[in-house]
């Protein structure tokens, strides 16, 4: 007996130790992640995208790229030769500044009298290294006896987005822990529980981002910031999740045998399928996004779903160890015993009652709510957002921005860039400069190898709407000139072309989650009829969500608008999420529809897997909602619209609509088989606990 009982702690013992020394072995690599992250354009960009080509293009004109620093001088009264003095003696200051490269231009008068403007080119790298320059750059730039000086450009709004970013990863792990850490303390009463579930998230989150280093550093994979922080929030929620499964499972059995390692066996038996099932879903869904144009895209949809996998490679193995390890003890000081009741009645026993009672009075108003919701989704203004409205809170960059734009063409200092074959320059130049927006367009240095580059300098800011409508007239002006070959690049075009990829990556992404999805539940339930069902539940809460959230982001938090891949992500984290919690409901279902009707088992299903479902929905939502911790309109956007969404997913859909609409669909949701195979009688069947409602 003493050989069984130590073998039973060596086992598990090893497979945590194992786990936390693979951990630390990756958690070096994952350590270095950030150095491999890149926030250049051509990285995101479709390779065959026409800023893309100008990009690549200018490295003859240019083998070391700069983006500009504007220093703008202003003074209201009118700039003095004093001013001036000053503006001359910065540059050469300016000059000194590690990160420049080149000399600073000559100061530039505004035609109002009112400013001067001194563009300083800075090496193009890494936005840390850029915002060290651009500091440095501010410190020289100080407004003094009523002369304002502001620093603009490319470089100062990258700079800012570094300032902003800094620190995030950790950030975002310390709040999404900390929320995960309350609410599993708040809902199941135990100091000990969470320790669980977060372990084994963390283990697989480490694993992951080293995984990802080894790809970044070894197979060219590219990643970024924004990536590498949607992955830790998706990983950490998706992550907890399986694992509240896996113990929800377990307090049953606790309730039914004494011996505490059979009872992990069995729970992780019972739950396997429907974890590995959501898993694939989400990872599914997540690779989707390789078929978008935009690498950026194909990034998140590579990081995250090798977050989600190993994440739940952590549940199934790391975390039953860990269990068997402490045992019942885990759930101190409500430790469930063999022969426990269950709590009967409560709230998901009242719900499913009255669910039952009138199922199509329930799926009706459900839908009403939703589609009511889904209204304001006509209002969703999601066709890009200027870059120096990107902030919540307001930075220099834009500030300066707003200077700039009072006194001289806003585009300055970042204009579009044509590269035109040199025998036809002075009529692309002629034609650009017709352009309406177009303030001025210049020669920048010679010819290099039969081609010419020329500055079309823009009167609308650069990352606006305004500028990028006219990036479109201006292509579709020199492209008018016979016999001219002439690309059109610059930051303005760059915007222009994220914004007509990512409409092209919903129309081909969407379908293929939507027709993948579907197929993974059709093998999963075996049915036809009943993953129609989920799929179109999840898609009317999907509208429903964007419609809520764009009333909010309109009137409420007074946005400017969206990022062009805020709806495809949007999309994809709540399909995949939304369908896994309705995997989590249909397996318990189909499960219980062995031994009892449908209806039956629908009830069942909702009564057993209410409170799992529940707090899985509030921590994934809370999880998402961290983002909000990031000062940036993107994870705002995508941190409510997920959030939201899953609650709504969780306490309206799940727990609502897909319960009735299964029990009116009856049999027939089976189809076209027409049950489950019944493995029992109904007078022999197993009696299963019930969640305690929390």
């Amino acid at each position: 007996m003493g050989r069984l009982r130590g073998g039973k702690v060596v086992v598990p013992l090893a497979i945590v130790l194992g786990g936390l020394i693979l951990a630390g072995i990756f958690s070096v690599f994952a350590a270095k992640l950030t150095g491999v992250e890149r926030d250049d354009s051509a990285a995101f960009l479709p390779h065959n995208a026409e800023s893309t080509q100008v990009i690549r293009e200018l490295r003859a004109f240019q083998p070391h790229p700069t983006e500009p620093a504007v220093v703008v001088y202003v003074r209201n009264s009118g700039i003095t030769a004093a001013d001036r003095a000053r503006a001359a003696a910065d540059s050469v200051e300016f000059a000194r500044v590690p990160g420049v490269t080149g000399a600073p231009s000559a100061a530039l008068a505004a035609a109002d009298g009112k400013a001067l403007s001194v563009t300083v080119p800075v090496a193009e790298k890494k936005q840390k290294d850029v915002a060290a320059t651009v500091k440095k750059l501010r410190g020289i730039a100080r407004s003094q006896h009523g002369l304002q000086v502001y620093v603009a450009g490319q470089a100062s709004l990258k700079a800012d987005f570094a300032d902003v970013l800094k620190s995030v990863d950790m950030t975002l792990l310390i709040a999404a822990g900390l929320v995960v850490i309350i609410i599993l303390i708040a809902v199941y009463r135990s100091p000990l529980l969470w320790i669980a579930p977060v372990s084994a998230t963390m283990i697989g989150l480490g694993v992951a981002q080293g995984v990802i280093y080894l790809l970044a550093r070894y197979a060219n994979v590219t990643v970024d910031q924004q990536s590498a922080s949607i992955l830790l929030v998706l990983g950490f929620g998706a992550g907890t999740d399986y694992a509240l499964l896996l113990i929800s499972r377990l307090r049953e059995e606790l309730r039914r045998t004494n011996d505490k390692h059979a009872a992990v066996r069995e729970a992780v038996r019972s739950s396997r399928a429907a974890i590995l099932s959501s898993g694939l879903t989400v990872t599914v869904a997540l690779l989707c996004l390789l078929a978008s144009s935009l690498q950026s895209n194909k990034t998140l949809g590579l990081t995250a779903a090798i977050a989600i996998v190993c994440c739940m490679v952590s549940t199934l193995t790391f975390m039953p160890a860990l269990l068997r390890l402490f045992g019942r003890r885990i759930f101190w000081p409500l430790v469930p015993q063999p022969g426990d009741k269950p709590r009967q009645g409560g709230f998901w026993a009242g719900l499913a009652t009255r669910v039952g009672a009138r199922p199509l009075r329930a799926a009706v108003l459900s839908v009403l709510v939703l589609a009511v919701l889904a209204i304001g989704s006509f209002q969703l203004r999601a066709s890009g957002i200027a870059q120096t409205k990107a902030f919540i809170n307001p930075v220099p960059s834009a500030t300066a921005q707003r200077a700039l734009a009072a006194h001289y063409p806003a585009g300055l200092g970042n204009p579009a860039l044509l590269i035109v074959d040199s025998g036809h320059a002075d009529q692309v130049r002629q034609a650009a400069g017709s352009v309406h927006g177009v303030a001025a367009v210049t020669p920048v240095g010679g010819p290099v190898g039969g081609s010419t580059r020329l500055a079309a300098t823009l009167t609308d800011p650069p990352d606006g709407e305004a500028a990028l409508s006219t990036v479109d007239r201006l292509r579709k002006a020199v492209d008018r000139v016979p016999g001219a070959s002439v690309r059109v690049g610059g930051e303005s075009a760059v915007y222009l072309d994220q914004q007509d990829a990512g409409a092209r990556d919903r129309n081909i992404v969407i379908p293929m989650v939507l027709g993948l999805v579907f197929l993974i539940l059709v093998v999963l339930l075996r049915a036809v009829a009943a993953p129609l069902i989920l799929l179109a539940t999840v898609v009317l809460s999907f509208f429903a969500t964007l419609g809520v959230s764009a009333v909010v982001f309109n009137h409420w938090f007074h946005f400017a608008g969206a990022d062009p891949s805020y709806p495809l992500f949007v999309f994809v984290f709540l399909v995949a999420l939304g369908v896994d919690y309705n995997i989590f409901l249909m397996a318990r279902i189909r499960e219980e529809a062995h031994v009892v009707d449908t209806r039956r088992a629908t009830l069942r299903g909702l009564r057993l897997t209410g409170s799992v479902i529940t707090s899985s929905g509030l921590v994934l939502a809370a999880t998402f909602a961290t983002l909000g911790v990031l000062p940036l309109v993107f994870f705002a956007t995508v941190g409510f619209s997920v959030a939201f969404g899953v609650l709504l997913d969780t306490f309206l859909v799940r727990s609502v609509l897909v319960p009735a609409a299964v029990m009116l669909a009856g049999d027939r949701a089976w189809w076209p088989a027409r049950s489950p195979e019944t493995k029992a009688p109904i007078v022999t069947e197993r009696p299963r606990a019930e969640e305690p409602v929390r």
